[in-house]
């Protein structure tokens, strides 16, 4: 228990507030549909929840950081997935848990400073990264990563 605590205050202190209601979700459509401790491929993902495989592969990036589970990005025709803790079950128990998560983003700055901090990857070695201010509303932060991830989309 004590790893899994310890795995979504990782995940608190690296994801916004958007990308963390964002991985609650898909951590519900993972358990709903039992996967946990198998793979997802990103398209899968992109698909069920309405954002980019850019924006995905950045908040998968930060959950195997955290250590939810494993991000595999495809090769050779391969197609990029995530190989989900054996642990979902109780992660997301522990994100919804009231005062479970000692920092969820809603709780806390996660040591980011000022303001979010956020990664967008271009490819395998390009990387934005962005610094956005703490005063944002939900709504607001939601707007600047779609607008972005369209900019993204057409480059």
């Amino acid at each position: 228990m004590e790893d899994v605590e310890k795995i979504v205050d990782a995940m608190g202190a690296t994801l916004t507030r958007v990308e963390w209601e964002a991985v609650r979700n898909l951590f519900g459509s993972v358990i709903r549909t039992k996967r946990y401790g198998e793979e997802t491929e990103v398209d899968k993902i992109d698909l069920e929840n309405g954002s980019s495989s850019i924006y995905w592969l950045a908040v998968l990036r930060k959950l195997q950081d955290a250590g939810a589970g494993r991000l595999i990005l495809g090769r050779k025709g391969l197609k990029s997935r995530f190989k989900w803790s054996p642990a979902t079950v109780e992660i997301a128990e522990a994100m919804d848990r009231p005062g479970g998560a000692s920092t969820s983003p809603q709780q806390s700055s996660g040591g980011r400073g000022s303001g979010h901090h956020a990664r967008l990857p271009l490819g395998i070695d390009r990387v934005v990264e962005l610094q956005l201010p703490p005063n944002l509303t939900e709504a607001e932060e939601k707007m600047i990563f779609e607008y972005l991830k369209l900019i993204l989309k057409q480059a």
